[in-house]
């Protein structure tokens, strides 16, 4: 299903699936979280408008770890934009996947999370986390204002060799 075009907010302030007669769109002022198992959800440019939340999350519980898988998908040439963070398999043994099409460009003004809950470090001094995967495929294009990648667990990010990934800063330096 189309997530941007069918989702609607929880009484805990996720998202989630909609009723057929609900029309409530995300917009950079929600928090989007995608963690049912089994949940599969698509993002496409056909009306050619661009997905938006404040954050999102694909994969933040163990949940989403159920032998089925929780992945977002954008289509050919579809955006997202994220003003906040983005996770991919946020919390302890969740999973989460991302797949960016060709054409396709996702941008964030916050850090994206592969594989991290974005917390910091536990008592060990280990960062925490799940699972994530972004891939990239084709020309898909990353615009972000922080990358941080679980260094275990089997997080990463995969891409073709025509991806582009800019880290973008916007504060600017004084002397």
């Amino acid at each position: 299903e189309t997530l941007w075009g069918t989702a609607a907010e929880n009484s805990d302030g996720a998202a989630g699936n909609k009723d057929e007669d609900d029309s409530t769109i995300p917009t950079l002022e929600d928090e989007v979280w995608i963690d049912e198992p089994n949940a599969y959800a698509t993002i496409d440019a056909s009306n050619e408008t661009i997905a938006k939340a404040a954050q999102l999350v694909v994969g933040r519980s163990a949940s989403s770890n159920a032998l089925e898988s929780v992945q977002l998908d954008l289509l050919e040439d579809a955006s997202l934009d994220i003003a906040g963070a983005m996770y991919v398999g946020q919390f302890t043994d969740s999973d989460g996947t991302v797949y960016a099409s060709k054409g396709s460009q996702i941008s964030i003004g916050g850090t994206l999370f592969v594989g991290l809950d974005g917390s910091g470090v536990d008592e060990d001094g280990e960062k925490t986390g799940g699972r994530g995967l972004l891939i990239l495929a084709d020309d898909a294009k990353l615009v972000t204002a922080g990358l941080d990648i679980a260094a275990s667990g089997g997080s990463k990010i995969l891409m073709d060799d025509d991806v582009t990934i800019e880290i973008v800063n916007d504060t600017e330096e004084t002397n």
